[in-house]
């Protein structure tokens, strides 16, 4: 059974996965639609997409589909991967949590021996 701290981690985590993909989905679909990138939300959008999408951008991963719209696969093969990573992240933290966990009742079990233990 997870604790409550590792629960709460994951929720975390994929919040924070389920924001970053967000990001990295709709520039997708901004670009392949051909979007106004003079719109402020559309602008937002492609700013913090970048700030994920800059370990993964490549020269060859878009083709110009027509005058406005752009088919880049490159957001959608980093939330994939990214998502990747957040599974390994998770996966860290809940093994850490319960290493110390077991720790705390290690230690708790055998600081309240019975006199018929000792």
């Amino acid at each position: 059974m997870k604790s409550t701290t590792t629960i709460q981690s994951g929720k975390g985590i994929t919040i924070i996965l389920g924001i970053v993909i967000f990001f990295l989905v709709s520039r997708f679909f901004f670009l392949f639609s051909g979007a106004n990138p003079a719109i402020p939300f559309v602008d937002f959008v492609y700013q913090v997409s970048g700030i994920f999408l800059s370990p993964f951008q490549t020269t060859n991963s878009s083709a110009e589909i027509s005058d406005t719209s752009v088919l880049d696969i490159s957001p959608l093969f980093a939330a994939v991967i990214y998502a990747f990573l957040f599974q390994v992240i998770d996966a860290i933290v809940t093994t850490i949590y319960t290493y110390i966990n077991q720790s705390k009742k290690e230690a708790l079990s055998n600081t309240h021996q019975t006199p018929q233990q000792i």
